[in-house]
Parts: structure tokens; C-alpha cells; sequence
């Protein structure tokens, strides 16, 4: 004999009475731990958030449910127990409208049940947690779910008998700012509407005078739809960015995040700063980054953010020194700064002599003007060194070489005469913020 382990009934042998689970919740954990041929001589297990195991000729009904709890095997019985939201089925009468919290391993029903979902008579569907979040769940599950979806009492999950959710909704849940790499700032949405279409759903950006449109794709593995506003200046950190959300080209009463609605990147590293104080890598490249968009602020005579002494707690580290030897072919070189940060070099080639970087051959990519400029750098990389080669026709004799990095053209800038003093600045706090860069990311990964 068989047993079994259900969120509301163990097992339905066949040729039972009707079974009708309806308007049910199952969000506890279900575990067990017989070991095999330890109880009655049982060769299977069977596991179901509701029933465990439905027989071929139950007559089990199951209508506005939802399963989003958990399961707990014992080591001994690892693969021996058949799992499945829904447990194992070999008939029912009917599953209508319910719901389970997948997790990209649970299954629906256990793969060996005569009646998947698509079969006739059986709609389970799995949702993310984004969606139990949001109040679709408690919303298609009918009028005796509810949920309170704001406020200190927020509930994560659907409760009968609970607040009644609108027909549609959406909430900006939260942003990210991305440091230490190309500043972007991520939104992350939850919502559902009537026949909803995310190619109808969109974020429209306004900063710094633009407006820009980012669509939604699909939904993340959590379930949120994710919106980035990519390439923000790094002189434009106290620029206001205004997030709206909009659903076939209205806006929509988004819940939730308010302050997040019109945000700056100056403000979020602010924040970010209280909330990870205890985190030494993450609050010096924090400090660094102000820097940086402060002496960015100053040489490009945009100020908007509302500190100005940011430089004061930023790290005061030397640029290692460099020597970076201008000759003929080579015209020149420079590091450009903004969204990205990037080397060009200029070159005049004669002769047939041909252009390379890092030995791979670059000639067919030289500008008109006879200049060349690398893709983006991250801060990350600011040490990493480029070498640029002017080679002889036959590809293998060096003509001349010049070799660069970001830390270097940042020390030739704070040593030059000609530099302004804001360039100067800018050149260290460049600096400082891709070491801290650097350090923080080799943080993470110990």
C-alpha cells in the first residue's frame, strides 16, 4: 500500500464519494519522513500542497485554489517521494481556476499523473511571487479572495475573506542604481490589467530635458517587469529623473515607490549610503562616486547636485605615475568621459602601414579624420593597458607603439601645466572612483 501526504486530504482511492475542495489556500509546509518499506511495507510516497494522490475514478473537484506553500522531504526519502503542486493524478472530475507559486523545479502535477494541466477539465497555473504580490492572484481567484496591498499590514499572499483588490493595478515595487559600472538607474514593476499586453506597458524617463520611452519585455525569473534608464552623465547625478509609468499610452495610477517616481542618482547614493554604512568597499566607492560627479559637475559647469563638498570624504589616493611617450605616427590621445568612458588616439599612417590594438589589426576602423576610439571602458578596467601598434605592410614589423591606460592619461592630466584645475580634479576623482570600483567588485567575490 501507498501513502500519502496532502495539504488538505492524504489520499483519494477510486470509487470514493465526490471530493470538492473550492475557495482553498494551502501556504504551510508539508514534509514528511518515512523511509522506504519503513511503514507498512510502502514502496512510494506521494506529495500534493492539496491531495497527495487522486486514483483513477475519484471524482475529486478542485475550484479557486491556490498552493503556495512548501515541501520538506526526509534525506531518506530524496527521490522516492512523488512531488507535484497538485499531487499525483490519475483522474479527477475537475480543476478549474487554480494556482500554484512555481519555483522552476516544482511541477504542477507529479510527471506521473494521466492529467496535466491542458488536459480537459484541468487549469493550474503557476505564478511568481511578483504576482501574489501585486493582488492578480487574490483578484482571479474570485470574490471570496482578498488582499491588502499597501501599508504597514500589506499582506504577501491572497486571504479569504480579505480586502477586495481592483481589477487592475500597478506598483512601482522598487529602483536600483547601477555604480561601479556604466550609471543606469532600474525600476522594477509589478502589475496586471484586463487582457493584459506588455508590449502596452512602458516606462517614459524624463531627465535632464529628455524624454525617453524603455518597453516592457518579459518578466524577470521573480516575476517583475524591469525598466532601465541606461547612460546617465556622470555630471547630471543631481539631475532629477522622472519615472512614469504608462499602459497603452496613459499613465497609470502606479502604487507604491513614491519617492521613487522622481529620483536623482545624488539622492539614491545618499540613501545608499545610510542603509550599507557598515559595508567599508561599498561606502568608499559610494563617496568615491559623489566625487566623481561632483568634479564632473564642476568641469562641465552643470551644477545641480546639492552637496559640494563631496571631494572632502573621497579617498586621496596618488595616480600611480606614468610615462607615456607622443611620437610620429601617433597625433595624439585622450580619454573621453560621460556615459561611457573611452580612449581615442589619433594616427597618421603612410606607406601602407596598418593600425593594431592588442595585436588584432584595427586599420579598417580608423575615423576619417585618422582617429580611433576604443568601445567603453569600465571603471573597473581603468588600469588595463592598450596597446596601440603602427606595423609595416607585412603585418609583423613595429614601426611605433604607444601604450595607454585610463590611470595613465588620468596622472599625464594632474601633472600637465595646460590642465585646467577642474580638469585636474576631475582626473583624480576619476581615478579614485575606478580604484574603489575595483575594490568593491573583488569584495563581492570572495
Amino acid at each position: 500500500m501507498d501513502s500519502g501526504a496532502g495539504g488538505f486530504i492524504g489520499k483519494i482511492q477510486e470509487n470514493t464519494g465526490e471530493v470538492t475542495i473550492r475557495n482553498c489556500g494551502a501556504y504551510g509546509t508539508i514534509k514528511t519522513n518515512y523511509e522506504k518499506n519503513s511503514y507498512n511495507n510502502t514502496p512510494t510516497i506521494y506529495m500534493g500542497g492539496f491531495l497527495s494522490f487522486s486514483n483513477t475514478g475519484a471524482k475529486t473537484t478542485l475550484e479557486n485554489c491556490l498552493f503556495a506553500g512548501k515541501f520538506e522531504r526526509g534525506e531518506n526519502l530524496t527521490d522516492e517521494a512523488r512531488l507535484g503542486a497538485f499531487g499525483t493524478l490519475r483522474s479527477v472530475n475537475a480543476i478549474k481556476n487554480c494556482y500554484y507559486l512555481g519555483d522552476g523545479v516544482l511541477e504542477a502535477v507529479h510527471s506521473d499523473s494521466n492529467l496535466k494541466p491542458g488536459s480537459d477539465n484541468v487549469e493550474i497555473t503557476s505564478v511568481t511571487k511578483a504576482q501574489l504580490l501585486s493582488g492578480e492572484v487574490a483578484y482571479k481567484l474570485g470574490e471570496h479572495f482578498g488582499q491588502t496591498l499597501e501599508g504597514e499590514n500589506r499582506q504577501s499572499y491572497p486571504v479569504l475573506g480579505g480586502e477586495a483588490v481592483p481589477s487592475s493595478r500597478f506598483e512601482i515595487y522598487g529602483q536600483q542604481l547601477n555604480i561601479g559600472g556604466d550609471l543606469s538607474m532600474k525600476y522594477y514593476v509589478m502589475g496586471y490589467a484586463p487582457e493584459f499586453n506588455s508590449k502596452a506597458l512602458y516606462m517614459e524617463f524624463s531627465h535632464n530635458g529628455v524624454k525617453t520611452k524603455v518597453y516592457a519585455g518579459e518578466p524577470n525569473a521573480d516575476g517583475f517587469y524591469v525598466f532601465v534608464l541606461e547612460g546617465i552623465n556622470p555630471q547630471c547625478m543631481g539631475d532629477s529623473i522622472r519615472a512614469m509609468l504608462c499602459y497603452n499610452e496613459t499613465e497609470v495610477a502606479s502604487h507604491g515607490c513614491e519617492d521613487g517616481k522622481e529620483y536623482s542618482v545624488e539622492k539614491n547614493l545618499l540613501n545608499l549610503l545610510e542603509k550599507y554604512k557598515d559595508d567599508a568597499a561599498l561606502v568608499t566607492l559610494i563617496k568615491d562616486t559623489l566625487a566623481y560627479g561632483e568634479a564632473a559637475s564642476a568641469y562641465k559647469a552643470h551644477q545641480t547636485m546639492t552637496g559640494k563638498t563631496y571631494t572632502q570624504n573621497s579617498s586621496n589616493r596618488e595616480i600611480p605615475k606614468a610615462s607615456v611617450t607622443l611620437e610620429a605616427p601617433f597625433t595624439g590621445y585622450t580619454v573621453r568621459f560621460g556615459m561611457k568612458n573611452y580612449i581615442k588616439i589619433g594616427v597618421t599612417l603612410t606607406d601602407g602601414n596598418r593600425l593594431y590594438l592588442n595585436d588584432v589589426e584595427i586599420t579598417d576602423k580608423l575615423a576619417e579624420d585618422g582617429t580611433y576610439t576604443t568601445a567603453g571602458i569600465a571603471p573597473t578596467e581603468f588600469a588595463t593597458k592598450y596597446k596601440f601598434e603602427v606595423r609595416a605592410s607585412d603585418g609583423t614589423t613595429v614601426v611605433k607603439e604607444l601604450i595607454l591606460s585610463v590611470n595613465d592619461y588620468a596622472y599625464v592630466i594632474s601633472q600637465s601645466t595646460h590642465a585646467s584645475d577642474t580638469m585636474k580634479a576631475l582626473a583624480k576623482a576619476l581615478y579614485n572612483y575606478g580604484v574603489s570600483a575595483e575594490e568593491y567588485t573583488a569584495s563581492q567575490n570572495n
